[in-house]
């Protein structure tokens, strides 16, 4: 498939990387930063011809089916928007998604009309730490996922906390119904640039079947990402950083036992 990507900074050399090892047809790579270009020739062996300043102009060369996103958050918008209507089958955007819901809102309608498939790359679902944790949780030991626990560094809501939704989402199956959220009151320093802004904070997110995903990440917090997961029967840690996993259930004679009986003999 003839695929193009918008945006050759750290994030979209990498797509440019995996468009090769897919065997997919790079046709065109854009950045407005000459250096930027630069290092996809020499990284990635992308030639001369194949740069573009300009993504509309490189669209309306190459007539790209696959359009791959990978410019800053302030652009996706546009970019998945003229990609649909220049005819692209497939849309990979990197997160964040938008700026507004009102971007994300029209970045689906576009696509829905020209229908073009959407994909916005969240990898946690793909991570080790994340599907080992999953089979864990829906085996009948666990007794399935009743609560997710974020506590971690100041690593910023928008930067990493969206990752977490995004695995929250993985791990139940369902979508937020509803969030409660307390920012700091000083935005952060992000790494992208003064234009970005961030918080540092606490929230609460719950689905309709009751199923609860709590984060910490307040600004006076300055080590470490650890995840818990909590069941009707088991209870896993995982240190995300040090990448161990650690986890515990009830015995199976103690698991009818109401969840009052936290104390129960366990493995």
């Amino acid at each position: 498939m003839r695929t193009v990507v918008i945006g050759a900074g750290r994030m979209g050399r990498r797509h440019i990387q995996v468009v090769k090892d897919l065997g997919l047809e790079l046709v065109g790579v854009c950045d407005p930063n000459p250096e930027s270009l630069a290092l996809a020739e020499k990284e990635q062996g992308v030639p001369a011809k194949l740069h573009f300043r300009d993504a509309n102009r490189m669209m309306t060369m190459t007539s790209p089916e696959v359009v791959v996103v990978a410019s800053t958050a302030p652009s996706h918008c546009e970019y998945t928007c003229d990609a649909a209507e220049a005819g692209a089958q497939v849309v990979l955007c990197e997160k964040p998604m938008g700026v507004s819901l009102t971007e994300c809102d029209l970045m689906i309608e576009t696509c829905r009309a020209h229908d073009t498939k959407l994909a916005v790359n969240h990898q946690m679902r793909f991570m080790e730490q994340y599907t080992a944790a999953k089979e864990i949780t829906d085996s009948a030991a666990f007794g399935g996922l009743s609560s997710v626990s974020v506590v971690a560094g100041n690593f910023g809501m928008s930067m990493n906390g969206t990752h977490y939704f995004e695995m929250f989402r993985y791990m139940t199956g369902e979508v937020p119904v509803e969030v409660q959220a307390w920012f700091s009151p000083e935005p952060l320093t992000n790494p992208r640039g003064a234009q970005f802004s961030d918080r540092a904070g606490s929230l609460r997110v719950t689905t309709a079947s009751g199923k609860r995903f709590y984060m910490e990440i307040g600004p006076d917090q300055g080590h470490g990402m650890q995840v818990t997961y909590a069941g009707p029967y088991g209870r896993l840690t995982v240190d995300e950083l040090a990448g161990k996993m650690s986890w515990v259930v009830r015995e199976e004679q103690y698991r009818e036992l109401p969840t009052t009986r936290y104390g129960m003999p366990y493995i």
